[in-house]
């Protein structure tokens, strides 16, 4: 927990209600394109507005595999406050 700085029952909310429907949300729209399940969030993202992806799913990649890439890196920085845990990396 990071507590005082943001309290167990916001985090909880943002992992298990916004991030967590991001990521359903991103999965049902890839049930029927495996090949682009198969990459990573990361890179499924950066092809949003390439003309690479359906159209039919890229407003839902752009909405929710934007929304769940945030969140991951939001939770990737957190930590303790005074902790020396500085890393960024996924």
């Amino acid at each position: 927990s990071i507590e005082p700085v943001i309290d167990a029952q916001t985090q909880t909310f943002h992992h298990s209600v916004h991030f967590a429907t991001y990521v359903r949300n991103l999965n049902t729209a890839l049930t029927n394109y495996s090949s682009l399940a198969q990459l990573s969030l990361t890179n499924l993202v950066s092809q949003v507005g390439s003309g690479s992806l359906p159209p039919a799913i890229e407003t839902t990649v752009r909405n929710s595999g934007g929304g769940a890439w945030n969140h991951a890196m939001w939770f990737s920085t957190l930590a303790p406050p005074n902790s020396t845990n500085t890393s960024t990396t996924q």
